[in-house]
């Protein structure tokens, strides 16, 4: 019993309890995008229509990973390096991974003759909860992110 209280004593001391999760966002852009960078492979929404051709992700991108045709359209699939994991990691006194690999982060785009036409990305999403005692006054305080 006094282990017990001496584990949970430990811990309210420490000044930071909580939970991080990790899963995927799977988004989708239609047609109107801006590629970045070419390390990471990413879309960003563009509030005016663009007009993106094949050209242009291949001088900004490169060969796509897969390339899948169904009939006029085209797909291209740009997989990632970084493998994506998925579970929650509870922080008490140490943080303590529960993840698994579930795959790797991707951006597809869908092409009709040479002109784009749908995209998406599969990328990370973390949220986190934390408890813990503030240094200003020692108020106990809590935040999520």
């Amino acid at each position: 019993m006094k282990l017990i209280v001496l584990l949970v004593l430990i811990t309210f001391l420490t000044g930071c309890m909580g939970v991080v999760t990790l899963g995927t966002n799977k988004e989708t852009y239609g047609p109107n995008v801006i590629l970045t960078g070419n390390q990471n492979k990413q879309l960003m929404k563009s509030s005016s229509p663009q007009q993106v051709s094949k050209e242009d992700v291949l001088k900004k991108w490169g060969e796509p990973s897969q390339k899948v045709k169904d009939g006029d359209l085209e797909r291209w699939v740009y997989i990632q390096d970084d493998l994506s994991w998925t579970g929650i990691m509870p922080l008490l006194i140490i943080p303590i991974p529960l993840m698994i690999p579930t795959g790797h982060y991707r951006t597809s785009m869908t092409f009709s003759g040479d002109r784009l036409i749908d995209s998406e990305s599969v990328t990370k999403a973390t949220s986190a909860f934390f408890c813990g005692i503030s240094p200003d006054g020692l108020k106990p305080t809590c935040q999520s992110y």
